[in-house]
């Protein structure tokens, strides 16, 4: 196993990473691709207008989608007539099947750090950028629009007092999720506040990036 990781590994330096453009509708989505992303696709074509494509669609020899099947919808969407590509030729048949799954699975594994987010928020807030441009739904931002952070003020990470820490939200809670978001509230307490940060942020709807079939 790991002499045919290797020998991947090699077959991939040898060919190097290489961007091309394909004719967006030539590309092939895979047909039995689990992930749901249809209700990402109006974000995500206005995260290509605003910052341009920047994440190419990882394609196979046939120009099957492998990875990238929400930014092919926005770009089709958009009426783009080509689309930035990387051939992942090098991989097995098994690799790529396990890197469809990978691609999106490890993104549930990350979660926010409270603190740091507001922070960012509060930033870009302050220039007056768009914040509909990050990423978040409307109900997200609205869980977001804590207290303004102070970066001088906050204490070290190891003398974070979570019971202090945790701001007080002041927010209109969705009616289809109020009665979960105040059970979690009250049955949290004492848990680590990352944790029911991440856990209420989720709460507002699902992630851009889709859900599974």
């Amino acid at each position: 196993m790991a002499k045919t990781q290797a020998m991947t590994i090699d077959k991939a330096r040898e060919a190097g990473v290489v961007v091309t453009y394909k004719v967006t509708h030539s590309l092939k989505p895979y047909k039995n691709n689990p992930r749901l992303n249809d209700d990402a696709v109006d974000m995500v074509a206005k995260s290509i207008e605003a910052y341009g494509f920047l994440q190419p669609i990882v394609i196979d020899e046939n120009d099957e989608i492998v990875a990238g099947h929400t930014r092919w919808k926005a770009a089709l969407k958009l009426g783009m007539l080509e689309v930035p590509c990387i051939d992942a030729r090098h991989l097995t048949k098994a690799q790529i099947k396990a890197y469809r799954i990978a691609d999106n699975a490890t993104r549930d594994l990350s979660t926010w750090e409270p603190q740091s987010l507001q922070l960012e928020i509060h930033d870009l807030k302050l220039e007056h950028y768009p914040l509909e441009l990050t990423g978040f739904t409307p109900e997200r931002l609205e869980l977001l629009m804590l207290e303004s952070p102070s970066e001088n003020t906050a204490p070290p990470q190891d003398d974070i007092n979570h019971e202090d820490f945790w701001p007080t939200i002041s927010l209109r809670v969705p009616p289809e999720t109020k009665e979960l978001y105040d059970s979690v509230m009250n049955r949290s307490k004492g848990t680590k506040e990352e944790e029911k940060f991440n856990y209420i942020l989720g709460l507002a709807n699902e992630s851009l990036s889709g859900t599974w079939r």
